[in-house]
């Protein structure tokens, strides 16, 4: 056989398969928009995952069952899956030609154990969950998001990526990566949820605390019994053939002071993989009025926490928290407020490189941390590894209102709402009474040295993202009034010396700028923020020494022009310090 003919031949067939192939990954993109229903209750799904396979990046669907995928290739592959119900695959292409997807639920095993005459088996297997409580801490990517409404008016919404830290079955802790809020005017007030976070993870599975009501988990197993009927509704098995029992419990008296609710357990290993907590007119609850003569009237709460296992320690994969509430103000009706939080954990294996700052352990933290730090319009206009957003007529009015009050419109809240806020660099001029003015017995001592009098915390904020192989990064010059304090005479020449020292730390950091540019990586980044924070603390002390807090009139005047060179601001003439 003449080989050049096998030659063409077989160019040909290859030229032919490539063209295929290549033919065949071309595929368009498509948008998704569909609501999840239990298949016999026609009832929603809150919270379920929808996971893009190929991609691993994905949502879960909000209280009403409804998510929204923007633009993804139609040949991929959902995963949508909840507890207690078969996993269901879809293609991207048919998901987005249907509005409803139903999710069957699992098929309940009528033989499957020697059915017991009484539940007796159940308390044990309730308070045996106790020792399946992991003391390791494990981390992950983490979303929240808070929508509030007053008598059925949206007027709070807040959300921000974290990192989350898991211990077991509760939330430790959440670290901001950046976060955004929404606040709308409501009868010339505004309402604020002030401590959600922390209201989330002070909720313990296993533990009594004063803030919520009491569950089965916490009790001992003679006190369970007294205080809890239980009933094992339904088994059926997992996606890794494990034995689940759902088991509803409801407390035989005193209902103001338990919870009720069910739970889904491995029957052979006792773990925990989803509990829903529920209680009408809480006696006991998470929030407090916010001014003394107000008061909360009735309050109902809902809390439910689904659990994932790694490496055969169980962990918090969401948490959302429920509460509607009756609130009296002294003069004036009372309102009903709701509110509907959700904490998802979507990575565990890879973690966000947090800003560099040093946020306050402080009353109001969930707006004090946002409103700390700089909005960054990179960060969520391409984080999509985890897309929670669906267009609600809620989400959607409010994060492109501009009269609302928001960190995404300006840096600052309305100092009538939270003291005390960290101040970012800017040509308005800072009050210096915006820092502590306490004075501490110890600082009237006679041999007190001036220096040791005052205290500004300068905290010089970076933050760095790579999307799509862009790398982008926020700076930022931030007086911290939590840590700051200054206790001697206020007069003209010490509110010009405070502005003189952050137009300094602001021309530093606009040194500091120029060099964070040229860098190619983030390796760079981190080096070079490091090096000029050893400069810029250096230069520091210098300035605070020169200006003896505003008495050394040369050194005033100095740094007065320094600053009037640099940034155009002449504070001495501003605050009148030297009349003519």
């Amino acid at each position: 056989m003449d080989f050049s003919i096998m030659k063409s031949k077989f160019i040909a067939l290859l030229f032919l398969v490539l063209f295929v192939k290549t033919h065949a990954q071309v595929a368009e993109n498509v948008q998704i928009q569909c609501q999840i229903l239990d298949s016999i209750t026609k009832e929603p799904l809150p919270y379920a995952q929808v996971l893009v396979v190929e991609q691993q990046k994905g949502t879960i669907t909000n209280t009403d069952g409804y998510f929204k995928i923007y633009s993804i290739p139609s040949n991929t592959l959902l995963r949508i899956s909840f507890i207690g119900y078969k996993t269901h695959y879809i293609s991207a292409s048919k998901a987005s030609r249907t509005s409803t997807i139903y999710l069957k639920p699992k098929t309940e095993l009528l033989n499957a154990v020697t059915i017991v005459g009484d539940a007796s088996f159940l308390y044990s297997l309730i308070v045996k969950s106790k020792k399946t409580q992991s003391n390791k801490v494990a981390s992950a990517r983490s979303y929240l998001e808070l929508e509030t409404e007053i008598n059925h008016q949206p007027i709070e919404l807040l959300e921000g990526y974290y990192t989350g830290d898991y211990l077991g079955y509760d939330i430790k802790d959440l670290h901001l990566k950046n976060g955004r809020v929404f606040i709308k005017q409501l009868d010339s007030s505004y309402y604020l949820s002030t401590e959600t976070t922390k209201a989330i993870y002070s909720h313990n599975q296993f533990k009594k605390t004063p803030y919520f009501p009491k569950s089965p988990f916490e009790l001992t197993e003679n006190k369970l019994r007294k205080a809890y009927s239980l009933k094992l509704v339904k088994r059926y098995l997992d996606e890794d053939k494990k034995l689940v029992y759902v088991i509803y419990f409801k407390p035989r008296k005193n209902a103001s002071e338990y919870f009720e609710g069910t739970v889904w357990m491995d029957s052979a290993s006792t773990h925990l993989k989803k509990i829903e907590l529920e209680i009408n007119n809480a006696f006991l609850y998470p929030l407090k009025p916010i001014h003394s003569k107000d008061s909360i009237q009735r309050m109902d709460l809902k809390i439910r926490k689904n659990f994932i296992q790694i490496h055969g320690e169980s962990y918090v994969k969401s948490l959302d928290f429920e509460y509607q509430l009756e609130y009296k103000r002294s003069q004036s009706e009372a309102f009903t407020v709701s509110s509907k939080a959700v904490v998802f954990a979507y990575n565990f294996d890879s973690l966000f490189v947090l800003p560099k700052f040093n946020f306050p352990d402080i009353l109001y933290q969930d707006y004090h941390h946002i409103f700390s730090v700089p909005y960054n319009a990179f960060f969520w206009e391409n984080v999509s590894d985890f897309d929670y957003k669906y267009q609600t007529d809620f989400r959607a009015s409010f994060t492109n209102d501009e009269t609302l009050l928001s960190n995404k419109f300006t840096d600052t809240l309305q100092r009538k709402l939270i003291n005390f806020q960290h101040i970012p660099w800017s040509l308005q001029r800072v009050d210096i009474h915006s820092v502590r003015q306490t004075r501490d017995d110890a600082l009237n001592d006679i041999n007190t040295y001036k220096a040791d009098m005052y205290h500004f915390e300068i905290q010089h904020y970076l933050d760095y993202n790579r999307f799509n192989g862009v790398l982008n990064y926020v700076s930022a010059v931030i007086l911290d009034p939590v840590e700051s304090f200054y206790t001697l005479p206020i007069s003209a020449s010490s509110n010009a010396f405070v502005n003189i020292y952050f137009d300094c730390m602001e021309i530093e950091h606009r040194m500091m700028r120029k060099k964070l540019d040229v860098c190619k990586n983030e390796n760079e980044l981190e080096r070079v923020y490091a090096e000029e924070l050893e400069r810029i603390k250096a230069v520091s002390q210098t300035i605070l020494t020169d200006l003896k807090h505003g008495l050394n009139k040369d050194a005033m005047l100095f740094y007065n022009h320094y600053v009037l060179e640099n940034l155009g601001i002449d504070n001495v003439d501003f605050f009148d310090v030297y009349e003519n």
